[in-house]
């Protein structure tokens, strides 16, 4: 996965939850996430702004005690599945917002 890629949450349809074990629950099309500790953290920092390696980064400062290769891995499985789930724009571009149509797994025939 390309590091350098700022993804963007595409579903606002989430909220903090009173369950320590699940603080967010996301609600899609393709139904409810309920998201632990390490992927809330992620959630909250997919904003248009923040790189994929930004968030590694700051993932790794908090568990300085897990492997950052680990970290790494985990949270590109994460946002890939985030993406697959369309709930993120995978590159998010502010001077091109409309150009993202593929995260929506359409297909448009060039006829």
């Amino acid at each position: 996965m390309n590091i350098s890629k700022t993804p963007i949450r595409l579903i606002d349809l989430w909220q903090y939850n009173d369950d320590s074990n699940f603080p967010i629950i996301i609600a899609s099309l393709k139904g409810k996430f309920k998201l632990d500790s390490v992927s809330a953290k992620v959630w909250e920092m997919i904003n248009g702004q923040n790189t994929i390696e930004f968030i590694i980064n700051e993932i790794a400062k908090v568990y300085n005690e897990v492997d950052k290769q680990l970290i790494h891995n985990d949270i590109c499985d994460l946002i890939n599945k985030f993406s697959k789930d369309n709930l993120i724009i995978l590159n998010y571009d502010s001077l091109f917002p409309n150009i993202n149509y593929d995260i929506l797994n359409l297909e448009f025939n060039n006829d």
